[in-house]
């Protein structure tokens, strides 16, 4: 036998030991089902008015407490014109009508919105050390907010191009207008 064989069998013997174990054990200790007839139980229905007197005429294995007993003689002293049935014991007929699927609400087809809509950089000035950007008529440094959310972050002042981020880390290129 091989290494892979015996280790395969070890893991099925792992698994159904315990299995079997508690099977023999319950065999072994336990008396099995109790000799009960389940022919009464199959027997045709029964009103709840029969059920419920045969239930008081049973004498009970332990005494009952005074309001026990009140409560069965109370129960006896009830009388119905019909006898009580419940509505387990019939066939109810179900009339399934047709009805229509209502109509699915159209669906809002939200359109992406440029945030940076109608920023035009009209002039880019400075040099290396600090620079500066003319958008849409107003003059803005690096870093400052040039829309809600959106910060003007690097100037080229040679190729007329700048650079905008996002709170979110979205960029953007803005180049000057010709």
């Amino acid at each position: 036998m091989n290494n892979k064989r015996r280790s395969q069998l070890g893991q099925t013997a792992s698994i159904a030991a315990p299995v079997l174990l508690i099977l023999g054990l319950r065999t072994v200790f336990s008396g099995g089902p109790a000799g009960a007839d389940a022919a009464p139980a199959l027997s045709q229905p029964q009103s709840i008015q029969q059920s419920a007197m045969e239930l008081a005429a049973v004498t009970p294995a332990v005494a009952l407490t005074p309001q026990q007993q009140r409560a069965v003689d109370w129960r006896a002293t009830l009388q119905f014109e019909q006898p009580l049935r419940s509505p387990m014991d019939s066939r109810v007929d179900v009339v399934l009508l047709p009805t229509q699927a209502p109509e699915p609400e159209p669906v809002a087809v939200e359109i992406p919105v440029n945030p940076l809509d109608g920023l035009v950089l009209t002039a880019t000035m400075g040099n290396q050390n600090a620079a500066l950007a003319a958008i849409s008529g107003k003059v803005y440094r690096i870093g400052e907010q040039v829309r809600p959310g959106w910060r003007l972050t690097s100037v080229d002042v040679r190729s007329g191009r700048i650079l905008l981020t996002a709170e979110n880390c979205d960029t953007a290129e803005l180049i000057k207008a010709e």
